[in-house]
């Protein structure tokens, strides 16, 4: 039986296209970012606007760094926002191709960012996933993606993984947290999406018992599934095209929900949301430069 709840509205953004929730332990507030504006905001678990920061270009994600402020994973590539709200370029990987950005990003329990790519245009099999490495350098682990997007693991580590957003599925990999090394695929998930129109699998967390919880974009909806891959709960969403979620709070309990906005006045896409009680889930990990 699957169980459905509602998610509430926690902050009127009015994003463009809301993504990429990371709860920031050093800041005690959710990291989000609106892509199409390429703003980063700072928000406290009661939906207080703590800072706003404007990058003057396309930001996919804002991860949080062991010394403070955020790796961004920008349109060229990474930059550092500091908590003043100082840009500096890390690893510009995609500075050669100017119809590519990066998309969506999350570090692995040791630290370590990955970071998916897209065509801007949406063509098919130009987007990848990269791993930063010593250097920093930029390691291509997966290629010939649409959409490089939702990424998490396991509470072991053991288990990353993966959503290529056009394929219905979350993909999952052996992992090997000490190298960072993709190992076998092993059986996806396969997610409920509604035939037909746009949807599919975006943004992902995964909760303290190892469920995964998936963003559905287009459906209105994100998706628990069971570490055996089945849907045992949905959180329905006032907003269609919903583009990620991620567990914070002070204990963890809380599950925020960014959306892209809608097409008609009904819709209240571009939205933050928020829902308690249904499960706890960890923090972001923070990003520990690799170093020479």
């Amino acid at each position: 039986m699957v169980t459905v709840v509602e998610a509430g509205l926690l902050v009127a953004a009015g994003a463009t296209l809301g993504e990429g929730p990371a709860w920031d332990t050093s800041m005690g507030a959710l990291v989000w970012v609106d892509i199409a504006q390429g703003i980063v905001h700072l928000t406290s678990a009661d939906g207080l606007a703590l800072a706003r920061f404007e990058a003057g270009i396309a930001v996919g994600a804002a991860l949080p760094t062991a010394g403070g402020g955020w790796l961004l994973a920008a349109a060229d590539g990474l930059s550092a926002l500091s908590v003043e709200g100082n840009l500096a370029p890390v690893l510009p990987f995609l500075e050669q191709d100017s119809t590519l950005r990066c998309n969506d990003a999350k570090c692995d329990p040791e630290g370590r960012a990955f970071v998916g790519t897209m065509a801007l245009d949406g063509t098919p099999g130009r987007g990848s996933l990269v791993r930063v490495d010593a250097g920093p350098v930029a390691a291509t682990v997966r290629t010939g993606l649409t959409i490089g997007n939702g990424l998490g693991w396991s509470p072991d580590g053991r288990t990353m993984y993966h959503v290529d957003t056009p394929q219905p599925i979350v993909q999952r990999f052996a992992y090997d947290p000490i190298s960072g090394d993709l190992g076998a695929e092993l059986q996806p998930i396969d997610v409920a999406v509604r035939p037909g129109g746009e949807a599919g699998p975006d943004g992902l967390c995964t909760d303290d018992t190892g469920c995964v919880w998936v963003a559905i974009w287009g459906q209105g909806e994100v998706h628990r599934y069971t570490p055996r891959g089945e849907l045992d709960l949905v959180v329905e969403v006032p907003a269609r095209r919903v583009t990620s979620c991620a567990f914070g709070g002070a204990d963890g309990g809380r599950l925020f929900v960014t959306t892209a906005a809608g097409a008609t006045g009904a819709d209240l896409g571009g939205g933050l949301f928020a829902v308690d009680g249904l499960a706890s889930g960890p923090p972001a990990m923070t990003w520990r430069d690799p170093g020479p």
